[in-house]
């Protein structure tokens, strides 16, 4: 039995290519749909639509890295890294956190989230946040406790049963 074919990280540039920028309009996409129909009737992501219809400059802002998992040449998954200008300063916020269903399990996780974390580092951040909701993300709230996050006050408003977590860099 051979390994799994580790993941190729690639942050998307403002040059990227047009594969690239649908890889990453892809992987959004399903992110939002699967967050859509957790979600209570009538949610809808607006903000991440217009994100989705801006790529790649909405993802390339100050302090802002979209960070896309390829395995095999095939888009594997995705995670954001942006300011979180609530959480403090020097503290980034880890978003839109997606790995897609045949990739889950395989490592693709716990690359994405290293790569983020080394990314924010790197971008001059401290810590990293990231909020989550149990009932729906629970292989999420493993894979952040697994790379070293660790359950925190509320850096924001949220809606009940919301986890914030924080992770030092």
């Amino acid at each position: 039995m051979t390994a799994p074919e580790a993941p190729v990280i690639v942050p998307l540039a403002l040059d990227a290519s047009a594969a690239v920028i649908e890889a990453a309009a892809l992987l959004l996409t399903e992110y939002k749909a699967f967050v859509e129909a957790h979600a209570e009737p009538g949610f809808r992501m607006g903000r991440l639509e217009r994100e989705i219809a801006a790529l790649p400059a909405s993802a390339c802002g100050p302090g802002s890295a979209l960070l896309l998992a390829f395995v095999a040449g095939h888009p594997a998954g995705c995670v954001a890294v942006r300011p979180a200008d609530d959480a403090g300063e020097g503290t980034a916020e880890l978003k839109r956190m997606w790995v897609r269903g045949p990739r889950r399990g395989r490592g693709v996780g716990e690359e994405l989230v290293g790569a983020a974390a080394r990314h924010a580092r790197e971008m001059g951040y401290r810590s990293l946040v990231l909020d989550t909701e149990p009932a729906v993300m629970a292989e999420a709230i493993r894979l952040y406790l697994r790379c070293g996050f660790a359950e925190c006050p509320a850096y924001r408003p949220a809606g009940p049963g919301i986890r914030f977590l924080r992770r030092a860099l």
